[in-house]
């Protein structure tokens, strides 16, 4: 993907066809933020928020929606579920994948809809 939708719509509709009758059970995940947490990206997504008239959040970023609702109107018929899941790392850690796999610990709270 080249994070440009207008390019990248085709290939992933494509992708997500794919996924339809996949023969196994899976479970797809989708970062709605589409980034980690920064106080720029924070003050730069509820500069978004207030021109669109949306409430401001405080410890969120603005979902970017057009992957969800490209997945959604591609995979509708097909999934059982679509769980809302919110991770908030305790102490303002920021783990790395290097990290778990040298084995160090995070805490987190999880919120599930």
């Amino acid at each position: 993907c080249k994070r440009k939708w207008e390019e990248d719509r085709d290939t992933v509709i494509e992708g997500l066809k794919r996924l339809s009758d996949y023969p196994e059970y899976m479970w797809f995940l989708l970062y709605c933020e589409g980034t980690r947490f920064t106080e720029t990206k924070h003050r730069v997504s509820m500069e978004v928020a207030v021109s669109k008239g949306l409430p401001p959040l405080k410890y969120h970023l603005l979902p970017r929606t057009k992957g969800f609702t490209t997945a959604v109107q591609c995979l509708r018929g097909t999934v059982a579920a679509v769980y809302d899941v919110t991770l908030n790392f305790r102490g303002n850690k920021n783990p790395s994948l290097l990290g778990i796999l040298y084995g160090k610990k995070y805490e987190a709270d999880m919120c599930v809809r």
